[in-house]
């Protein structure tokens, strides 16, 4: 798997950003960028690309805050702590239509 796209800042980035990419497999926020507020970032992402998987990275591993990002659309959250590895190995699984969660 290779990850495309240089970091972005902000979900207003994002949103800009995923308007020129057409063929996106998976959108990988960070919920602690700002706009992500109460994760009105991940609702505007979810909305503009319903058939794309949206997962969420967060310092947090606060169950509440898991519970949030999941409401808001997102397909599945890993918290910072989560090794990078483990991250590419479950990111690949959303390609081939699977759900996972860190823990």
């Amino acid at each position: 798997m290779t990850f495309a796209s240089p970091p972005l800042t902000a979900s207003t980035e994002v949103l800009a950003r995923i308007s020129d990419l057409p063929d996106l497999d998976l959108v990988l926020l960070d919920a602690s960028m700002p706009g992500m507020e109460n994760f009105t970032g991940l609702r505007r992402t979810v909305r503009r690309l319903p058939d794309v998987p949206v997962v969420v990275t967060s310092p947090s591993e606060s169950p509440t805050q898991i519970l949030a990002a999941i409401r808001a659309g997102a397909r599945s959250y890993f918290p910072l702590s989560t090794k990078a590895s483990v991250l590419q190995q479950c990111s690949g699984a959303y390609l081939v239509g699977g759900n996972l969660h860190s823990g």
